[in-house]
């Protein structure tokens, strides 16, 4: 049971800024003490006023669960989630 706000998870991959990332790549993190699941979002926005998509998972890792555009910077992020709250990662971008 959690007993206060999970701690943020630390992105690993993709990389910041990395480039050459594919339309469907795989997104990983580090576990957060105290998350009991995680929200991932991909955006072209770095405010994530739209998102591609928004998948929450128990895990780790999610791979893309649709077809990322190549051609613009893609922004991403995950929150830690459980009963007492939630904390957002840093944000990511790729290309």
């Amino acid at each position: 049971m959690a007993t206060s706000t999970p701690d943020a998870p630390n992105l690993m991959t993709p990389a910041n800024h990395a480039t050459g990332i594919g339309s469907t790549p795989t997104f990983s993190w580090s576990a957060a003490a105290q998350a009991g699941s995680y929200l991932v979002q991909a955006s072209t926005s770095p405010d994530f006023s739209t998102t591609l998509f928004s998948q929450s998972v128990a895990g780790t890792s999610l791979t893309a669960p649709v077809a990322l555009p190549t051609n613009q910077p893609i922004y991403w992020r995950v929150r830690a989630l459980n009963v007492c709250g939630s904390v957002d990662s840093a944000v990511y971008t790729f290309n």
